[in-house]
């Protein structure tokens, strides 16, 4: 005989789909980090999987869809990642309008524009924009020939960092001024206005945690002691009652002394 398990419960038959799906919701991070196309070799290279260029030899290209010049690029750069393999190179795309903290972490500045990228060390190619230069320029290693990007440009540096964290506030400010203008139908003016008002009631906020935070750990000084005006003389000691009495018995003696000789004096002239 079969043996035949019971049917499962409503609440064991939920909690079994929510598991389900947050494993596949797992599965599809895990194959996100790679992102490869298989057809051309190439890697769409993001924010959650950039860690992958600090490794190897990478040729970057940073893209927009609605660049002219991008799109007449696309087949060169495609046919290029199916070559990667040949000279032990890998080949990303970024796409500067998906991706705005790797654009400024990157300072792009111009649509299309490539990186080499080896064990961290950032270069800018400056080649012609075939088949053939980008072949050579990596079979030849002709990047050891060029300066790399200073060190204060380089996408891990601090201000390079914090220049990409700009870029992303800035673009997520953009996408709520589009939702606000276009889903809730708030004029141009109103939404400047409201994004006016936030940023002074922030800035008050994040002013009054720093004050409190320096008083907190920097404490209030002890206000220093006045010195004496300069023009203020100082009094001289009273002379006790003993130092009196013998200056006024000096004081006697000299004036008897200077009386006697006026006196042998005035003998003399008679």
């Amino acid at each position: 005989a079969r043996m035949r398990f019971p049917p499962l419960e409503p609440k064991t038959h939920s909690m079994g789909i929510a598991l389900a799906l947050v494993l596949l919701a797992w599965a599809r991070v895990g194959v996100r980090g790679e992102q490869v196309d298989t057809k051309s070799n190439l890697y769409a290279i993001t924010e959650e999987n950039a860690h992958l260029i600090d490794e190897g030899e990478w040729m970057l290209e940073f893209f927009a869809p609605w660049c002219p010049a991008c799109q007449k690029f696309d087949p060169v750069w495609t046919e290029f990642g199916q070559w990667a393999d040949d000279v032990d190179v890998r080949v990303g795309k970024v796409d500067v309008t998906a991706e705005s903290g790797l654009s400024g972490r990157f300072l792009i500045t111009a649509l299309p524009t490539i990186y080499h990228v080896k064990d961290k060390v950032f270069r800018i190619y400056e080649g012609h924009r075939s088949l053939d230069d980008l072949m050579t320029y990596v079979e030849e290693k002709k990047w050891q020939s060029e300066d790399p990007v200073p060190w204060w440009r380089a996408p891990s540096s601090p201000f390079m960092v914090l220049l990409g964290a700009t870029f992303k506030v800035s673009m997520a400010l953009r996408d709520v001024h589009r939702v606000m203008t276009e889903s809730y139908g708030i004029p141009n003016w109103a939404a400047y206005g409201l994004f006016a008002l936030a940023t002074i009631i922030i800035g008050v906020i994040i002013g009054t945690i720093i004050v409190c935070l320096a008083d907190c750990f920097v404490g209030r000084k002890q206000p220093r002691p006045r010195p004496p005006p300069t023009g203020a003389s100082k009094k001289e000691p009273e002379p006790s009652e003993g130092s009196k009495e013998a200056s006024e018995g000096e004081s006697n003696a000299h004036s008897k002394e200077k009386g006697r000789h006026r006196r042998k004096g005035g003998k003399k002239n008679d």
